[in-house]
């Protein structure tokens, strides 16, 4: 049981988040020196993007889930079965639902996203 909240409000469905993995791009520069070695300007690494994946038998709720992503603003999902699962996230790349084939009773929403840096 997963609740996503975003500006429009906030709904709890039987929704599995069932991948979460993340991806963080180092942003230090280098500069090379002439006659030298060399120089790096170190910054702190951007915000984590991240590819959630989202199954349920549950249409209402997987079309909630992608309307609340494709709202614009920051979404905050959480998982009941997952208490270490609570993330704050942008959409930044592109939301699909679909009908899992292999199954034909299974909704999988997969969404482009970004950890709010905030």
């Amino acid at each position: 049981m997963s609740t996503i909240s975003w500006l429009g409000g906030s709904i709890t469905a039987d929704i599995e988040i069932s991948t979460l993995s993340t991806t963080r791009a180092s942003r230090v520069v280098q500069h090379d020196v002439l006659n030298g070695g060399a120089l790096f300007t170190v910054r702190p690494a951007s915000p984590r993007t991240l590819e959630l994946v989202a199954r349920s038998t549950s249409a209402t709720g997987m079309k909630a889930l992608e309307v609340a992503l494709a709202a614009g603003g920051t979404i905050t999902l959480s998982d009941v079965g997952q208490s270490d699962l609570v993330a704050e996230v942008i959409l930044t790349g592109r939301v699909t639902r679909e009908l899992d084939p292999k199954t034909a009773r299974q909704w999988i929403v997969r969404a482009e996203v970004t950890e709010n840096p905030t």
